[in-house]
């Protein structure tokens, strides 16, 4: 196993459980080269050798790889959602972004005979309304 970061897992969970998880491989005599990248497999059929780009030579019978990714919060730093310390758009626990919506209720126009002022539900065939009365947050 190797590690771009410089403790396995540290760059999806943190430093604190990088080094956790490094500490607790080092117990079992599992060396794992970290801040060592990945540069090429060697082997003829399978797999029996990984290159670092720092040149060191690991053998392997087997390799398996794990890729992330990066989000690309461009529009969401654009719209002022704030960014987290890992990259990522800052939520609550319950998901919640740094960014407060309203949202208005359109009012019927002049013409329209409809006395309510909530738009129609999805599929409603009769064009009946749901109430307006605002629900509590749980």
């Amino acid at each position: 196993m190797t590690a771009p970061e410089q403790a396995p897992l540290e760059l999806s969970f943190g430093a604190r459980v990088g080094r956790f998880v490094q500490q607790q491989l080092e117990k079992r005599r599992r060396e794992i080269p970290c801040g060592e990248a990945l540069e090429r497999f060697e082997g003829d059929a399978h797999v029996s050798k990984v290159i670092t780009k720092g040149g060191l030579e690991l053998p392997a019978a087997m390799a398996v790889v794990g890729v992330g990714v990066i989000p690309d919060v461009t529009l969401a730093q654009k719209a002022g959602l704030e960014i987290g310390e890992r990259g990522g758009v800052r939520c609550s626990s319950r998901l919640e972004t740094s960014v407060r919506v309203h949202l208005r209720r359109r009012r019927p126009s002049a013409n329209t005979s409809r006395s309510s002022t909530a738009a129609p539900t999805c599929g409603s065939s009769t064009g009946m309304s749901r109430s307006t009365k605002a629900r509590p947050r749980r």
